[in-house]
């Protein structure tokens, strides 16, 4: 017997379970796929934002070398210079602060832009931090300048020289700017990250939830569809060709349902063709041998009775003697027919009877199936052989259906005769089934049934789903039986 744990276990290897988990790892999988995915492109965007606040430098560097157009003869024109200065386009979309400014050779401001106020005339080193203020004067005084920005607080300050045409430097550019939001943009990359693995995890559970649900009423859909399938088959695998699988459906498991009607019915209309041939090919045996034999007797005790009759008035003791060999050739087509009826009977039946034939054909079905069984035969005589024969042939029916289909452990076959009734009862405490449904449909019960009537005997049948099965022959003896046995 499976432990309980062990059902438990193969539970969740069903196909509805199968089907629900697939739904549920494809849908959860491709949420995270889209939100990875969501948030490479993400980082993508402010990489892409961050170069291109890096390409105003270059920008910056091309503005110093325009500017030497505004200094003619080492003189600053301030107004041309403040619509250069105005033209440079800093990326004020993140957030920059501060300003852009011209100075001479001595730090004055000559053109200002920006939102910082930097008025001109003014020295610049005012508005310079020390580093900044350092890196300015050494551009100023023509020094060897290995980096001309320098970080400020959470910006810059880059300063660029402005070149004579003589290349003599009369001034410089400064690019004072204060951006946060670049300054904390690997900061707010990460948490962006770590925000959108929680939101993942948060919403993959949802989803997970979701599609578990979705997936069991799904799949649920589908294993009912096959329990209904599985049913009807194993109705046919009890003999019962008449029942159909019932599915409205257009896909591919109604197709196949299809397929399987028209199989079963198929396979019904062989079985019936088959018992047919079997019928007839038994009819057509049975011909030959009262042809080949009985017929040609008869024939001749025809002949035989014919001379008889006309040596009656001749000759009485030549008439005797054809009588008497008359009544030879009967006794002899007697035994022919006799043996005839035995060959069709059970060879058990011809040698021990009813009784001890069928007590050992149960001892022995017991021992095959490995089925508990108690036996309740009574010697009875008189028995007439047909009898016989459809009381062995239905408990031979009875018992196969009870080692094929009750799943029985334990059985009981009683043969008796009551007041001249001869009553056979086998029981079972199998899983039964109901009667109504089943009357009509199975071959084994039918098979039974028009055994017994055809001997004009009575046949109940008892059962119930988990209550196992009762089958009852009755057949009344009464003395006309004996006197057919006799003849």
């Amino acid at each position: 017997m499976m432990k309980p744990g062990m059902r438990r276990h193969r539970s969740w290897r069903k196909f509805t379970w199968k089907l629900t988990l697939s739904y549920t790892l494809i849908t959860i999988a491709t949420f995270l796929v889209v939100m990875f995915s969501l948030a490479a492109f993400s980082l993508w965007v402010m990489n892409t934002i961050f170069n291109s606040s890096l390409g105003y430098e270059y920008q910056f560097h091309q503005l110093a070398v325009n500017a030497t157009l505004y200094v003619p003869n080492r003189q600053f024109d301030r107004q041309s210079m403040q619509i250069l200065l105005q033209s440079f386009q800093s990326p004020t979309s993140l957030g920059n602060h501060g300003f852009l400014v011209a100075v001479d050779q001595q730090g004055r401001v000559e053109a200002s832009q920006g939102d910082e106020s930097v008025r001109i005339g003014e020295t610049l080193a005012t508005h310079l931090p020390a580093s900044a203020n350092a890196l300015l004067q050494a551009t100023l005084a023509g020094g060897k300048v290995t980096n001309t920005s320098v970080k400020v607080n959470e910006g810059f300050v880059d300063i660029e020289p402005i070149r004579a045409k003589d290349a003599s430097i009369v001034g410089a550019l400064v690019w004072k700017a204060d951006h946060p939001q670049l300054a904390g943009l690997g900061n707010f990359g990460l948490a962006a990250f770590i925000d959108a693995l929680v939101v993942a995890l948060i919403f993959s559970v949802l989803f997970g939830i979701i599609s578990t649900v979705f997936g069991f009423f799904t799949a649920r859909g589908f294993t009912s569809r096959f329990s209904r399938l599985s049913e009807v088959i194993n109705q046919w695998s009890q003999g019962n060709f008449t029942a159909a699988i019932k599915d409205t459906s257009s896909d591919e498991i109604s197709q196949m349902s299809l397929q399987l009607n028209g199989m079963a019915g198929q396979l019904q209309q062989f079985f019936q063709t088959q018992q047919q041939l079997a019928t007839l090919e038994e009819r057509n045996r049975l011909a030959r041998e009262l042809h080949d034999s009985v017929k040609q007797q008869v024939f001749a005790l025809s002949l035989q009775i014919s001379t008889a009759k006309e040596l009656v008035d001749i000759n009485a003791d030549a008439a005797k003697k054809r009588l008497e060999l008359i009544e030879q050739q009967v006794q002899q087509t007697q035994q022919e027919l006799t043996t005839m009826i035995h060959a069709m009977r059970p060879v058990a039946l011809d040698s021990k009877g009813l009784a001890l034939a069928l007590q050992e054909y149960a001892k022995g079905w017991a021992q095959q199936r490995n089925i508990q069984l108690t036996i309740q035969i009574e010697m009875i005589q008189g028995i007439p052989p047909l009898i016989e024969d459809t009381y062995y042939r239905i408990a031979q029916e009875a018992l196969s259906n009870v080692a094929r289909h009750s799943e029985a452990t334990h059985a009981q076959v009683s043969l008796s005769c009551t007041q001249k009734q001869l009553v056979m009862t086998i029981v079972d405490n199998g899983q039964g089934f109901t009667v109504d449904a089943e009357r009509g449909k199975s071959v084994g019960l039918l098979s039974m049934q028009e055994r017994i009537e055809a001997v004009n005997g009575q046949m109940n049948v008892e059962s119930s789903p988990g209550h196992g099965t009762t089958i009852q022959t009755v057949y009344l003896l009464d003395t006309r039986d004996e006197e057919k046995e006799k003849a």
